[in-house]
Protein backbone atom coordinates (compact mmCIF):
# COMPACT_ATOMS: atom_id res chain seq x y z
CA UNK A 1 0.00 0.00 0.00
CA UNK A 2 1.31 3.40 -0.89
CA UNK A 3 4.59 2.42 -2.51
CA UNK A 4 8.06 1.90 -1.06
CA UNK A 5 8.51 2.57 2.64
CA UNK A 6 11.39 4.98 1.97
CA UNK A 7 9.05 7.14 -0.11
CA UNK A 8 6.24 6.98 2.44
CA UNK A 9 8.62 7.96 5.26
CA UNK A 10 10.31 10.76 3.30
CA UNK A 11 8.19 13.64 4.65
CA UNK A 12 8.76 12.51 8.25
CA UNK A 13 12.51 12.16 7.71
CA UNK A 14 12.69 15.55 5.98
CA UNK A 15 10.74 17.28 8.77
CA UNK A 16 12.94 15.78 11.50
CA UNK A 17 16.12 16.72 9.62
CA UNK A 18 14.83 20.27 9.10
CA UNK A 19 13.95 20.61 12.78
CA UNK A 20 17.39 19.40 13.85
CA UNK A 21 19.06 21.76 11.41
CA UNK A 22 16.98 24.75 12.52
CA UNK A 23 16.99 24.05 16.27
CA UNK A 24 20.28 22.25 16.88
CA UNK A 25 21.09 19.03 18.70
CA UNK A 26 20.10 20.38 22.12
CA UNK A 27 16.45 20.66 21.05
CA UNK A 28 14.48 17.49 21.74
CA UNK A 29 12.43 16.25 18.82
CA UNK A 30 9.71 13.66 19.41
CA UNK A 31 7.94 11.57 16.80
CA UNK A 32 4.65 9.78 17.35
CA UNK A 33 4.80 6.64 15.24
CA UNK A 34 2.16 3.92 15.26
CA UNK A 35 3.24 0.31 15.37
CA UNK A 36 0.62 -0.63 12.77
CA UNK A 37 -2.23 0.87 10.77
CA UNK A 38 -4.25 -2.36 11.03
CA UNK A 39 -4.89 -2.49 7.29
CA UNK A 40 -4.25 -5.66 5.29
CA UNK A 41 -0.87 -5.16 3.62
CA UNK A 42 -0.41 -1.83 5.41
CA UNK A 43 2.09 -0.40 7.87
CA UNK A 44 3.22 -2.93 10.49
CA UNK A 45 5.79 -3.30 13.28
CA UNK A 46 8.55 -4.23 10.83
CA UNK A 47 7.87 -1.05 8.84
CA UNK A 48 7.90 0.96 12.08
CA UNK A 49 11.25 -0.58 12.98
CA UNK A 50 12.68 0.44 9.63
CA UNK A 51 11.34 4.01 9.94
CA UNK A 52 12.89 4.35 13.41
CA UNK A 53 16.20 3.17 11.98
CA UNK A 54 15.82 5.83 9.29
CA UNK A 55 15.36 8.44 12.01
CA UNK A 56 18.67 7.49 13.65
CA UNK A 57 17.94 6.09 16.74
CA UNK A 58 7.65 -1.39 37.54
CA UNK A 59 4.63 -3.33 37.17
CA UNK A 60 3.82 -6.98 36.74
CA UNK A 61 3.29 -8.47 33.28
CA UNK A 62 -0.50 -8.30 33.50
CA UNK A 63 -0.41 -4.60 34.37
CA UNK A 64 2.09 -3.86 31.61
CA UNK A 65 -0.02 -5.76 29.09
CA UNK A 66 -3.11 -3.83 30.13
CA UNK A 67 -1.64 -0.36 30.70
CA UNK A 68 1.47 -0.05 28.54
CA UNK A 69 0.46 -2.11 25.57
CA UNK A 70 3.10 -0.65 23.25
CA UNK A 71 5.96 -1.48 25.63
CA UNK A 72 6.94 -4.61 23.68
CA UNK A 73 6.95 -2.59 20.45
CA UNK A 74 9.11 0.18 21.94
CA UNK A 75 11.52 -2.35 23.46
CA UNK A 76 12.01 -4.00 20.07
CA UNK A 77 12.59 -0.63 18.37
CA UNK A 78 14.96 0.61 21.11
CA UNK A 79 17.39 -2.22 20.38
CA UNK A 80 18.20 -0.69 16.99
CA UNK A 81 18.64 3.02 17.73
CA UNK A 82 20.44 5.33 20.11
CA UNK A 83 17.44 7.68 20.34
CA UNK A 84 15.26 7.81 23.45
CA UNK A 85 12.05 5.87 22.87
CA UNK A 86 8.74 6.87 24.50
CA UNK A 87 5.57 4.83 24.45
CA UNK A 88 1.96 5.98 24.59
CA UNK A 89 -1.34 4.27 25.06
CA UNK A 90 -3.03 3.06 28.20
CA UNK A 91 -0.51 4.37 30.74
CA UNK A 92 -2.68 5.11 33.76
CA UNK A 93 -0.20 5.75 36.56
CA UNK A 94 3.29 6.98 37.30
CA UNK A 95 6.07 4.48 37.83
CA UNK A 96 5.60 1.87 35.15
Amino acid sequence: MGGRLENRARILIDVVKSLKKACGDRFATAVKLNSADFQRGGFDIDDAEQVVKMLGRSADDRTLAREAYFLEFSSKIAKHVSLPIMTTGGICRYGL
